[in-house]
């Protein structure tokens, strides 16, 4: 699995809680001082999930981390990508955006196995990253959780020769 970014830890400590004992997590994380957070004053809180010994932690863009892999066809792919990151993908997308544009979706499915799953977080729906989505050939589900002016989104998407999610 791989997860990006770590912020406070908790997306990585909940993958934790429902991952088997010998899974690998990997998390792709650009600053080194939020590592630090989870590692120190942060860790009571997460279980002192970053210093787990199923997780991996690389200071690396996520972007070029997913660039890796798809484009090696000796390396394992990831069972599970899942981007929580400070901002997720605006309503219209820049088709050269390194996450969420459609380029980047094509990646993201060549970094994934076959029944892999690609979950990413947002503020809202975005009608260009469905679009990227689909193009990939993606099928996906946006889950809404909250109310108000504050509503959080997880888009879980699968490729679409694994079936429909």
């Amino acid at each position: 699995m791989l997860v990006s970014g770590l912020g406070m830890g908790f997306t990585l400590r909940a993958a934790l809680d429902e991952l088997a004992d010998d899974a690998q997590v990997t998390v792709a994380e650009l600053n080194a001082v939020v590592v630090g957070w989870c590692k120190g004053p942060l860790a009571p809180l997460i279980a002192d999930a970053a210093r787990d010994p199923r997780v991996t932690v690389d200071i690396v863009d996520v972007a070029v981390c997913i660039a890796g892999v798809a484009r090696d066809p000796g390396v394992r792919r990831f069972d599970a990508i899942v981007l929580d990151m400070y901002e997720g993908p605006q309503t219209q997308v820049r088709p050269n955006d390194p996450l969420y544009g459609p380029s980047a979706v094509l990646r993201v499915k060549k970094a994934l196995a076959p029944d892999g799953v690609f979950a990413v977080w947002c503020e809202g729906p975005s009608a260009g990253f469905e679009r990227a989505l689909h193009a990939a050939g993606f099928h996906h589900q946006l889950r809404r959780a909250g109310r108000g002016a504050r509503i959080h989104c997880v888009y879980i998407a699968r490729p679409s020769a694994a079936g429909t999610v």
